[in-house]
């Protein structure tokens, strides 16, 4: 039995072809849960992996983690002071390239992997074009960095300029809960840009099972099935077509601007039908030919 092919939701959390991620939920779908299937995959691949919270308190965000993928994560809260030490107090005012770094550390930014919830409550406190060069800069400097941006918030001009500086965009569809708490079904269309320049674009639904585990598939191809055409004199209360023997009689009827055919002679022939307005000179043309 050949084993099932990985989709491509699967591959960029398992896959080192991952730079800038967005997911782009709404009101009504939360995308969080994409976040931690993301966090679950990378504490196995980057040595230093660092959560900027600024849309909830930090007991919120970390229920339902596993105590070791606590460990290793580094939380920034920015969410309010009530919850935050005086260290983290600034994050939302003070957003920037310089500030996520020092938050960082000492560790290498080449194995540093940055999430941030979320980038609408950034654009709350800053200019468009500060969070558009932050994330850029950012994003060029770490090994991933993954953001979640609530798309029914802003406009289509912002979201283009979002998209801009994003090499990976998960835009959810639709969404359900499962028998598991923490579990989620849902779909989704992804717009990925390989190192090679490569566009994929793919539809997918997805299924998130306990302890942050993803699968997905892609979204089968909905046949068409050719519909027979159906009649429009059906219906009708009166009769538009024509028996055998109309169409008999049709065929035998001259019509009377059709002149009857001629049997073929073995001559040419020249029929003329004089008008009654025609002036016909009844005189020999050929007299002078006597004198």
């Amino acid at each position: 039995i050949c084993p099932r092919a990985m989709s491509l939701l699967e591959s960029l959390l398992t896959g080192e072809d991952v730079r800038a991620v967005s997911v782009q939920d709404s009101t009504h779908l939360n995308g969080r849960l994409l976040l931690k299937c993301f966090l679950t995959h990378w504490v196995e691949r980057y040595p230093s992996i660092h959560v900027f919270l600024y849309d909830m308190e930090e007991h919120r965000w970390t229920n339902g983690l596993a105590q070791g993928i606590r460990e290793r994560m580094v939380l920034h809260c920015g969410y309010s002071q009530h919850w935050c030490g005086e260290k983290d107090s600034d994050l939302l005012k003070d957003f920037s390239v310089q500030k996520c770094v020092e938050a960082v550390g000492h560790a290498p930014l080449q194995e540093v992997a940055i999430i941030i919830d979320s980038v609408s409550t950034l654009l709350l406190h800053h200019t468009l074009s500060h969070v558009i060069r932050s994330l850029k800069l950012l994003g060029s400097k770490v090994a991933s960095l993954l953001y979640l941006v609530h798309s029914d918030l802003h406009d289509s001009h912002v979201m283009a300029e979002l998209n801009h500086v994003t090499f990976t965009r998960i835009l959810l569809k639709s969404q359900e809960p499962t028998d598991n708490c923490t579990g989620q079904r849902g779909s989704c269309s992804l717009v990925h840009c390989k190192k090679s320049g490569r566009v994929v674009k793919k539809d997918e639904v997805y299924e998130v099972s306990e302890g942050y585990q993803l699968s997905g598939r892609e979204v089968d191809m909905i046949p068409i099935v050719a519909t027979r055409r159906q009649d429009p004199a059906a219906n009708l209360t009166f009769s538009v077509s024509l028996t055998s023997k109309e169409k008999s009689d049709r065929a035998k009827t001259v019509l009377p601007y059709v002149r009857p055919q001629q049997p073929a002679s073995s001559g040419g022939q020249i029929h003329y039908q004089p008008d009654q307005s025609d002036d016909i000179d009844h005189s020999d043309p050929d007299d002078d030919l006597d004198i």
